[in-house]
């Protein structure tokens, strides 16, 4: 069954939020993830707003917190600390 990584962003540093977007993808197609939703127009209708939104569909729960626990991908998620606020989570699709 598919799952999904999903993340809400608040940036607050742009240059350092950039260079983690420029390798973050790499580790995730290690992983078999396929980039859905990335940024884009949004509009918040119900509790905290985020400026950005990431949507990424793995095989399996499993694969998604795969390439999350990675090393590759916690080594690129240090150049991500402090350039902004994160929420991260990953959910099962419906089967």
């Amino acid at each position: 069954m598919a799952a999904y990584w999903v993340a809400h962003v608040n940036i607050t540093d742009g240059a350092k939020f950039n260079e983690y977007m420029q390798k973050a993808p790499s580790v995730i197609n290690q992983y078999n993830g396929e980039l859905l939703v990335c940024g884009g127009q949004s509009e918040n209708l119900e509790g905290q707003s985020y400026q950005q939104h990431v949507v990424i569909k793995f095989e399996s729960l499993d694969q998604a917190k795969a390439c999350y626990f990675s090393k590759e991908y916690q080594q690129i998620k240090q150049i991500r600390q402090g350039a902004g606020e994160v929420m991260v989570t990953l959910l099962d699709g419906m089967s």
